[in-house]
């Protein structure tokens, strides 16, 4: 059985669909993703409230998501994915997706946490410190492939929002071409929505605007 909608709640969702239809028409085109926006009101259609496009929920130098099931995407596949959506891979992002050690997996829901730099004193925001500091929250390594999955997930104004400029996947550094350990990493830097890499070395120093993504264990609250 379905439930009316009237009066101040039906006037609400009609003028943001209007606002909608508005921004879609703008001189300089839409502002956002239109692929985004699509998929977003198709799962809003047949009313899959669980499987809308995460947000960015954060509190205390903490931010917190989930993120859609991986569906098996190998790394020499997510290249072309992004690619055709307009993202930009640097070219030691493309060694480490195209690495043996970049490995994919099917029907895995992540749950994932971000520590922001600011949580740290210039002096401890080193990547061993880091390590430490999630480990003590019960925290632990992503996969790779999460990195993709965020930077599809998530446009650049949602990361500007947190206050981010870079947000830095914690997985198990895997090594380019030079044999030097990368970790894989989404950020804004005005020229693109690029998806990057850094030293992954333990004694990495890192800016106050970046965030550092681990896997929340289950059950465990930041």
């Amino acid at each position: 059985m379905g439930t009316e909608i009237n009066g101040d709640l039906y006037r609400a969702i009609d003028a943001k669909l209007l606002e909608i239809k508005k921004q879609m028409l703008l001189r300089n085109g839409y502002p956002f993703d239109p692929e985004k926006l699509n998929a977003f009101l198709q799962r809003a259609v047949e009313g899959k409230w669980n499987d809308i496009t995460p947000c960015l929920i954060g509190k205390d130098g903490i931010i917190t998501f989930t993120l859609p099931a991986t569906d098996g995407t190998t790394g020499k596949n997510w290249i072309p994915r992004l690619e055709s959506k307009g993202y930009r891979l640097c070219d030691y992002a493309k060694q480490v997706l195209l690495s043996k050690d970049f490995k994919p997996t099917t029907g895995k829901v992540n749950s994932v946490t971000v520590l922001k730099g600011d949580l740290f004193s210039d002096e401890n925001r080193v990547t061993e410190k880091i390590r430490e500091e999630a480990k003590k929250r019960n925290l632990t390594n992503l996969n790779a492939e999460t990195v993709c999955l965020i930077r599809e997930n998530f446009s650049d104004e949602e990361l500007k929002a947190t206050g981010l400029m870079w947000l830095v996947v914690m997985h198990e550094p895997i090594k380019d071409s030079d044999g030097a350990l990368n970790l894989l990493s989404v950020g804004r830097d005005g020229d693109g929505r690029w998806t990057s890499t850094y030293y992954g070395d333990p004694d990495g120093r890192w800016d106050r605007d970046v965030g550092f993504a681990f896997a929340t264990a289950q059950g465990t609250l930041s």
